[in-house]
């Protein structure tokens, strides 16, 4: 009775999987597919003004131009950001790199400045690159001790960088990024655009290719 209770429980569930993979092979045959019409880089040239405070990797002369709007925090920011620089550095002299700090927060949360100010004022002492990756490289990283102990591990003068960080001029510079945003409609980071044309980095898979194609 046993052994003819354990064949009949065995048999329901043999038949249940049959049915599962039934349903589920009838409704992948239902599944469509359709090319998107959505352009991997757009038409329009978006106008974003540059000054002489924004950070530059590669050649500031280069005729190729990428600018990236990136938060710290955010992690496909910081895939996009590693993608392109390695492409920027192995390209030094035909790229160039602008960052846009782009704290924009969630919908009930504020963005956390703090990292970008800071970040800004590493740049005054020309350390804005290693200063930025080593603070997108742990979340721990971008609490004000996380900073004050990258800025230490990078030999700043910290007592002039912690008066900057905290500075008005530290404060506009960003809020003047999130300006740009707004004017340029951005719902989301990273936003980054090639020559002034923004890239779909939902959609393309292989940066580094898009970017070594304008130069060839």
């Amino acid at each position: 009775n046993k052994q003819k209770r354990l064949f009949i429980l065995l048999l329901i569930i043999i038949l249940l999987a049959i049915v599962f993979f039934l349903k589920e092979f009838r409704r992948a045959l239902g599944i469509t597919t359709s090319q998107s019409n959505t352009p991997i880089i757009s038409d329009g040239m978006a106008n974003i003004p540059l000054d002489k405070t924004d950070p530059i990797l590669g050649n500031p002369g280069a005729d190729l131009n990428i600018i990236l709007f990136g938060d710290f925090s955010c992690a496909k920011c910081r895939e996009v950001y590693a993608q392109v620089a390695k492409t920027v550095r192995a390209n030094s002299q035909k790229m160039r790199l602008v960052w846009k700090s782009a704290p924009l927060g969630g919908i009930f949360t504020a963005g956390n400045f703090l990292p970008h100010q800071a970040a800004y004022c590493a740049g005054q002492q020309n350390q804005f690159w290693p200063f930025a990756e080593m603070a997108m490289a742990d979340k721990y990283n971008l609490t004000e001790a996380g900073l004050k102990k990258v800025a230490e591990g990078l030999k700043l003068n910290t007592t002039s960088w912690w008066q900057c960080t905290n500075s008005d001029v530290a404060k506009k510079k960003i809020t003047d990024t999130v300006a740009i945003i707004d004017g340029l409609h951005l719902r989301s980071v990273p936003a980054l655009f090639v020559n002034n044309k923004l890239v779909d980095t939902d959609v393309l898979i292989n940066l580094e290719e898009l970017l070594v194609s304008f130069i060839k």
